[in-house]
């Protein structure tokens, strides 16, 4: 009914009542494949069934009522001795659960404490190199297993179990997450459980082969059994940085966290080690079995190569490689990602942190621009690149966006300028097209290759298909017009040709037309350029030459009128500076003059 509600025995699966599956189990004392410590409900028939050292934890209202103590060091015992709560720092009765987990990981340990190796009195004066080396993978086996279980039940667990419980206190520090929102430190204490999980079981076949070593054994097989596994150190190595620096803040900012690490690593099982050295240990440990086995290959090559263990050797090598590639794979995304996040902090008008976006290179260079050179902060990724300005508060900087060109439609190429000490290379894309300077050799060669390598796995332009805007000339380049030759000033003014970048008085670009890549409206072009586009195979010298003098003409009766516009201004301005109000009276009888002539001459 309402009051007595249907529950199921997690272990038999049996439907039950409240009142008969009171009590608790962790959820990897029933389900042997599992890794959890997770509490879970189970009948009373079947906790009748349960080994004598599992713990019962009480149902959730009589935790409820179960009082804090802190842990003491001076009742901690040695490894193996009584009962496996008493050598571990728990939070008291508000954490069942991780008593009852940390019993099956004593239990599991206890039963890797019991193996020793059984070597002849004449094998331990007489060993093979490859002995020697099956030994050390041994002892360092045993040497890792102790500390990664002293990580579990001494650390991991406790926090862990803690937070799941009704007055969570140590246990608070697993709902923090990483300011990347990528992992947190529930799902790093729980990849400690999985790897001790493991190589519990790593461990027992290691000793099945040394024990009674004889040189007809085999190693390989071993670790190829386990290779496919250790890619879960990439969930271990991933957070590793963040919770080592998470676990520090955290015993700062908490007294009651800050005093039961200290009574924890005070434990004797600990060997004066702190909880950070113990966090260091795993990152290693795959390269350590790859070293190993490497050497134990190239020994067994040298002595016996129709070893059946060589092949065996050669494909765990393999497999271990490939885990280790992934597990460095894992590694490198999240720093990527970190530094995508960061640089969209600090990036204002644009959104740098698009699924699948990966940063390829970032830094400041110079951007050659129409009037000058200026820095600008590029940033590659994998699909754009962009630029802005750099803005500098303090020891801060943030990035206000330019602009972004899509690498399917990029190249880049290199420059060759000795006065620039040959660090520039340009950049094409459909709509902008600019030179750019790096500081020194090695950067541009570095930006190029970047460039070169990420454009070749998006971009489109090898087929032909794309056409590129071109590199516009500086104005400080040039003081005369590239087509005419006429000296630039106040009439003739610079501008530039769209289609091909030289720089032109308004005469000799004074045609427009659609430059597709570039804009749906005619823009400006040179009269070269225009006549390229328009005309088939482009017009003759003598059609330019006459073209371009019928433009100077033009220009120079425009030029005129300017000039006589300019002296009746100055006049205007000389008169302002006696009288303003007879300088404006002026300027209108002028206008209205000025109006009737333009009408007498029509």
């Amino acid at each position: 009914n309402v009051v007595r509600r249907r529950h199921h025995c997690r272990k038999c699966g049996e439907v039950v009542c409240d009142a008969c599956s009171k009590h608790r189990v962790a959820q990897n004392v029933v389900v042997t494949s599992s890794t959890s410590t997770a509490l879970v409900r189970i009948c009373n028939v079947c906790v009748k069934e349960l080994p004598a050292d599992v713990v019962r934890a009480p149902a959730r209202s009589s935790m409820m009522t179960t009082s804090y103590s802190m842990p003491s060091s001076a009742a901690a015992a040695a490894p193996g001795a009584g009962g496996a709560a008493s050598d571990v720092p728990g939070v008291g009765g508000g954490a069942p659960v991780a008593t009852a987990a940390m019993t099956v990981a004593s239990r599991a340990y206890r039963e890797v404490l019991e193996l020793q190796l059984s070597v002849p009195q004449c094998q331990l004066q007489d060993m093979s190199k490859r002995q020697r080396i099956a030994h050390e993978m041994f002892d360092t086996e045993l040497t890792y297993l102790t500390n990664l279980t002293t990580l579990r039940e001494l650390f991991a667990a406790p926090m862990l179990a803690d937070a799941e419980s009704a007055y969570i206190k140590i246990g608070k520090v697993c709902a923090l997450t990483s300011p990347d929102k990528l992992t947190s430190m529930s799902v790093f204490l729980n990849s400690v459980l999985q790897l001790q999980t493991l190589h519990v079981q790593v461990f027992k076949d290691i000793h099945d082969r040394v024990n009674g070593w004889d040189d007809s054994r085999t190693m390989g097989d071993v670790f190829a059994k386990y290779a496919s596994l250790f890619p879960m150190y990439s969930v271990y190595s991933d957070a590793q940085e963040f919770a080592s620096a998470t676990l520090v803040n955290f015993a700062k900012r908490n007294q009651f966290f800050r005093t039961w690490l200290a009574e924890a690593e005070a434990n004797p099982r600990c060997r004066s080690q702190n909880l950070q050295s113990f966090l260091i240990m795993p990152i290693q440990r795959v390269l350590r079995y790859r070293m190993m086995l490497e050497e134990m290959l190239k020994d067994l090559k040298k002595r016996s190569p129709e070893h059946p263990d060589v092949p065996l050797i050669e494909a765990a090598l393999e497999q271990i490689k490939e885990s280790a590639t992934h597990i460095n794979d894992v590694i490198k995304i999240r720093e990527n990602q970190q530094q995508v996040l960061l640089l969209d902090a600090k990036w204002s008008g644009y959104d740098c942190s698009k699924a699948g976006r990966t940063l390829l290179r970032q830094g400041e260079l110079v951007k050659r621009c129409r009037r000058a050179d200026k820095p600008f902060y590029f940033a590659l990724f994998s699909d754009v690149l962009i630029y802005g300005f750099q803005v500098k508060v303090g020891s801060n900087s943030s990035y206000i966006h330019n602009r972004e060109i899509k690498l399917t439609s990029c190249k880049a190429a290199e420059v060759e300028d000795v006065d620039a000490g040959n660090c520039m290379f340009q950049v094409f894309s459909d709509r902008k097209a600019f030179v750019v300077i790096a500081p020194d050799t090695a950067e541009r060669d570095a930006w190029l290759q970047d460039l070169e390598q990420a454009i070749s796995k998006v971009a489109s332009y090898k087929n032909g298909a794309t056409a590129f805007a071109a590199v516009w000339t500086p104005d400080k380049t040039q003081s005369r017009c590239q087509l005419c030759n006429r000296q630039f000033n106040l009439i003739y003014r610079r501008h530039h040709c769209r289609s091909c970048g030289a720089l032109a008085c308004d005469p000799c670009t004074s045609k427009r037309i659609i430059l597709e890549h570039l804009d749906k409206k005619p823009v400006r072009v040179c009269t070269t350029c225009h006549d390229s586009n328009t005309t088939p195979g482009g017009d003759s010298d003598d059609e330019r030459e006459v073209e371009i003098e019928r433009a100077v003409r033009e220009s120079d009766a425009l030029s005129q009128a300017q000039e006589e516009e300019n002296d009746r201004h100055a006049a205007t301005y000389r008169l302002s500076w006696v009288d303003p109000a007879l300088a404006l009276k002026d300027e209108q009888h002028e206008e209205e003059d000025f109006e009737s002539d333009l009408e007498s001459d029509e």
